[in-house]
């Protein structure tokens, strides 16, 4: 999404950062509601993506697409990674996909951070759950809504830094 400073905020990305929130928590609630993503979900944010690429192309030129190609590419490579040192069993593959279509549209320096967020959030309230006894290491938890989280604090993190 890569948004200016809030003095220089437009309708566009309001509006654009409004709908992105809601799309991120609709498939939060989804997959902790079905332990999955469907692919209505993934068609859904990938249509999102397109409309802001689209949009944003426009607005700010190719180097917005080439840089939303190289955060998909990243997450890609990272969830393979985790994905192959787990042996499959500790991500699903709709999180990998829901992943790298939602980094298309914040980039690759806020994709780092988003990761960052969500797998130490992630892993402290799955602590929490262990420590009470609500959770076992062997059942799984929903992990979009750690992703969604990241995403969206990596984005309003953007804002303090500049």
């Amino acid at each position: 999404m890569r948004f200016q400073p809030l003095n220089s905020f437009g309708v566009y990305q309001i509006i654009s950062l409004i709908a992105f929130g809601l799309i991120l928590s609709y498939l939060s609630f989804s997959d902790i509601k079905k332990l999955s993503i469907s692919g209505f979900d993934l068609g859904l944010i990938g249509v999102y993506t397109i409309i802001n690429s689209l949009v944003s192309l426009q607005k700010f030129g190719v180097s917005y697409v080439f840089s939303g190609l190289k955060a998909i590419a990243f997450s890609l490579i990272f969830f393979l990674i985790i994905f192959l040192i787990t042996k499959r069993g500790g991500i699903g593959i709709g999180d990998i996909l829901f992943f790298a279509i939602a980094s298309a549209n914040i980039g690759p320096k806020n994709t780092f951070e988003a990761l960052i967020l969500a797998f130490s959030c992630g892993a402290i309230v799955s602590l929490i759950l262990i420590f009470t006894g609500k959770l076992n290491f062997k059942e799984r938890i929903p992990f979009i809504p750690f992703l969604s989280f990241g995403i969206y604090l990596s984005i309003f993190l953007d804002f303090f830094y500049i």
